[in-house]
C-alpha cells in the first residue's frame, strides 16, 4: 500500500506515467530474449552447419537489437514492435521455407520463438505510452496547447 508523502520525504511513489512503460518494458524484455534465443538455438539443436542457420542468426539478432531500441526509448518507436511482429510471423514460416520441418525439435523451437516474437512484439506496440496531451497533462511548450 502506498502511503502519501510528508515534507522532507526523499521517497517517491510511482506515478500513472511511470506505470504506463511497464507493460512495453515486460514485452520488450521477452522479445529481447526470444532473439537472444533465436540465435543461439543452431548451436544448441546442432545445426550451425546448416544454411538455414543464418536465418536464425541474422533473425534473432535483428530482433534483439530493435527489442533493445524499443526498451531504451519506448517514444516514438512503436514501428520497431510492428517490424517485430513481421519477423516473428516469418520465423514461425521459415521452417517450412527451409525444409526442416521434420527436425521435430528446431521446428518447435522456431513455433515457440516466433509466437513469443509476435505475441510480445503485438503486446509492446498495442500498449504505447500516450503523448503528454492525450493523458491530460500540459505540455511544456504552450504554444503547442493553443
Amino acid at each position: 500500500m502506498l502511503k502519501p508523502l510528508k515534507k522532507g520525504d526523499n521517497e517517491v511513489t510511482p506515478t500513472m506515467e511511470d506505470k504506463q512503460g511497464q507493460p512495453i518494458q515486460v514485452a520488450s524484455a521477452a522479445t529481447m530474449f526470444a532473439g537472444v534465443w533465436l540465435s543461439i538455438s543452431p548451436w544448441l539443436y546442432g545445426s550451425y552447419t546448416d544454411r538455414s542457420a543464418w536465418n536464425s542468426w541474422v533473425v534473432g539478432s535483428v530482433v534483439l537489437i530493435l527489442a533493445v531500441i524499443r526498451l531504451s526509448r519506448p517514444q516514438g518507436t512503436v514501428a520497431l514492435s510492428w517490424i517485430n511482429c513481421v519477423l516473428g510471423v516469418w520465423t514461425f514460416f521459415s521452417r517450412w521455407i527451409y525444409g526442416y520441418i521434420g527436425q521435430t525439435g528446431r521446428s518447435v523451437n522456431n513455433f515457440i520463438a516466433g509466437a513469443i516474437m509476435f505475441l510480445a512484439a503485438a503486446w509492446s506496440a498495442t500498449h504505447a505510452p500516450k503523448p503528454p496531451e492525450q493523458r491530460g497533462v500540459a505540455s511544456a511548450n504552450p504554444q503547442r496547447d493553443v
